[in-house]
C-alpha cells in the first residue's frame, strides 16, 4: 500500500477487499475503520487478533461467526429457533457489557 502511495483512507478502504466476507463486518465495525484512521485500525486488528483480553471485542468476532454459520441450516424448528436465541444472546451479553 506504502509503494502504491495510497493514504490513509485508501489504505482502510482497500483492505477489507482482500479478507473474507464473514470478517468484513468485524473489520468495519472497529473504530480506526470509522474513522478512516489507518494507525488506529492497525491497532485496533491487533486488539481483535493478536491480543485479545476477555473484556475485547474479540467476541464480536465469535458472534460474527455463530450468526454466520446458522444462515446456512434451516431452522423450521420452535426447539431450533429458541437454542440459537439462546445461543446468540450469550454470545451478545458479552458485548453489551464491554460495549
Amino acid at each position: 500500500m506504502d509503494k502504491c502511495r495510497l493514504s490513509n483512507l485508501q489504505k482502510v478502504e482497500t483492505i477489507v477487499q482482500y479478507i473474507d466476507c464473514s470478517q468484513c463486518y468485524i473489520w468495519q465495525s472497529l473504530p480506526g475503520y470509522i474513522n478512516c484512521n489507518w494507525d488506529d485500525f492497525c491497532n485496533d486488528l491487533c486488539e481483535e487478533y493478536v491480543n485479545p483480553s476477555a473484556k475485547s471485542q474479540f467476541s464480536r468476532q465469535k458472534l460474527a461467526e455463530f450468526a454466520n454459520k446458522y444462515t446456512q441450516r434451516c431452522m423450521n424448528d420452535k426447539t431450533n429457533i429458541i437454542n440459537y436465541h439462546h445461543q446468540f444472546n450469550n454470545f451478545a451479553k458479552v458485548l453489551v457489557k464491554s460495549g
